[in-house]
C-alpha cells in the first residue's frame, strides 16, 4: 500500500471513531448551513493532504 492510501485509510478510520463524533456533527452543520466551505491545510502537497481526505470523506457519503 502506498503512503497516501495508508494515510487516507487511517484518517478515515479516525474520522469514524466515536471521539470524532462531536466534531463531525459540527462539520455537518457547517456544510448544511453554507453553500461553500473552504478546507485549509498546511501540507505542501496539494493533492495528498488531510483536507483532500476530509473532502473525499464528505463527498463519499460518510457524513
Amino acid at each position: 500500500m502506498n503512503f497516501w492510501a495508508e494515510f487516507r485509510d487511517r484518517y478515515l478510520k479516525e474520522l469514524q471513531a466515536d471521539a470524532a463524533a462531536e466534531d463531525l456533527a459540527t462539520f455537518r452543520q457547517l456544510i448544511d448551513q453554507n453553500k461553500r466551505i473552504t478546507l485549509v491545510y498546511a501540507a505542501k502537497d496539494t493533492e495528498h493532504n488531510n483536507a483532500v481526505a476530509l473532502r473525499d470523506f464528505a463527498l463519499e457519503g460518510y457524513l
